[in-house]
């Protein structure tokens, strides 16, 4: 087992009483029984774990497990495979709590933030909202050289910055058993890249440079609401805040009244980089790194 499985299990405040790794059943480990813990489960959890395959969970495997864990203690899969919704569907309706990759990593990555981005997490936690001024500068992820590094193209860059959208988003989110709490992002849409995503880059002052309008069309405000709605959800530890369950992971979703968007144009970091033999023009976006062929300039 990855010790990455073992620190997550760790920050997510699960101690064993008894400590195994048997392989009881192919393609599982089963690594013990936890510790009842104030705050984290009032309950022993059997604790297994689905070993790391290119090849998803079947009903099959689901139904191995299940036979094998019967009427013992509260079950909790930690999953390195892959499982479709109908496989996720036969654990939950069996009371098997299931963690997936991207719960490990979410997990892994809030210790990681936690650790580095202290002012941050602070911030969050002090329920301040964000602020994003009309025509703010966002700041650059990646320079023009880590951006040339991986583009095979031989020309001269020009700074400019594109236009983009972002929306300061806030919103209480809320568990199914009523425990909520405050949260707000900034979300940026870039047409260049048809990408959406959080931004916590941080802004610039803005600058005397080249800007360029986007002439074509912007995602439909519905959509845009449904996204995020969907990004600003978390499914996170409860840990501290209810003492009577067993689930570590809870999802915390979106109350619709309370959200609130605002939509502003603000620029992205970038370069124009023309090729020496034909002229053609790229943009470089210093974002995510892409470059993405102009037209009509």
């Amino acid at each position: 087992m990855s010790d990455a499985v073992l620190r997550a299990l760790e920050l997510a405040g699960i101690s064993f009483s008894s400590r195994s790794e048997e392989n009881l059943i192919a393609g599982y480990s089963f690594l013990g029984k936890t510790t009842i813990k104030p705050g984290v489960t009032q309950e022993t959890l059997s604790v297994w774990h689905a070993v790391k395959s290119h090849i998803p969970l079947t009903k099959q495997d689901a139904d191995r497990l299940l036979l094998r864990t019967g009427e013992e203690d509260k079950t909790l899969l930690v999953s390195e495979r892959e499982l479709s919704d109908d496989v996720m569907s036969i654990f939950t309706k069996n009371g098997v709590e299931v963690w997936e990759r991207q719960d490990l990593i979410e997990i892994l990555g809030q210790a990681e933030l936690s650790h580095e981005s202290e002012k941050n997490d602070k911030k969050e936690a002090n329920n301040e909202i964000r602020t994003l001024p009309s025509d703010s500068v966002l700041k650059a992820r990646y320079s023009v050289d880590q951006i040339l590094g991986k583009v095979p193209i031989d020309g001269n860059t020009r700074p400019v910055h594109i236009e983009v959208r972002g929306y300061l988003a806030s919103a209480m989110l809320r568990s199914e058993d009523g425990d909520q709490f405050f949260s707000s992002a900034v979300f940026i849409e870039s047409p260049w890249n048809k990408q959406f995503e959080s931004n916590d880059e941080g802004l610039l002052k803005p600058l005397s440079i080249e800007r360029l309008t986007w002439d074509g069309e912007w995602t439909d405000d519905e959509i845009i609401r449904s996204k995020i709605k969907s990004k600003l959800a978390r499914r996170i530890s409860k840990s501290g805040r209810d003492q009577t369950t067993t689930s570590l992971l809870r999802w915390y979703h979106v109350v619709e009244s309370t959200l609130k968007i605002e939509r502003k144009r603000v620029w992205a970091p970038s370069w124009i980089l023309i090729e020496k033999e034909s002229g053609e023009q790229y943009i470089l976006d210093g974002l995510d790194a892409s470059a993405n062929k102009r037209y009509n300039h």
